[in-house]
């Protein structure tokens, strides 16, 4: 079985670039960029607008763009395809997450995201985005 999801790399650009990360403590330990699953005749965005709300609890967002690839990865005995989207956020608003799955969050650099990222699928995503802002 098959399951679509979106996955969204938030970040804030003040003279540096900040990365928004949760930290997970359902099912597994670490931390990850926000993502959720698409449910039902839901599309892409209402998924994104969804995970950001609910599980990140990101109002004060703009989308950026929809990177050129999905991050792909088993769970379960099920594949997994989100596709990946940049959002420019603000971590001067209040960061009101779930606490449903993710005990806290984290606005942090680069580096500090690299040393936090749980998988290294995603720590490469995040190399890939982080130079693409980087070029602007």
């Amino acid at each position: 079985m098959e399951v679509k999801g979106v996955s969204a790399v938030v970040y804030d650009n003040n003279g540096k670039l900040f990365y928004l990360l949760l930290k997970r403590d359902s099912n597994w330990q670490g931390y990850e960029f926000p993502k959720a699953k698409i449910r039902g005749d839901e599309d892409e965005k209402a998924a994104l607008l969804r995970a950001l709300k609910e599980k990140a609890g990101v109002t004060m967002a703009k989308f950026d763009s929809k990177f050129g690839r999905a991050r792909e990865f088993e769970s379960n005995g099920k594949k997994h395809y989100y596709d990946v989207y940049v959002i420019e956020g603000n971590m001067n608003t209040p960061v009101n997450h779930s606490k449903k799955k993710h005990s806290s969050y984290i606005w942090t650099d680069a580096a500090g995201v690299r040393e936090r990222l749980t998988f290294e699928s995603d720590k490469a995503l995040l190399e890939e985005v982080n130079e693409m802002l980087m070029k602007r």
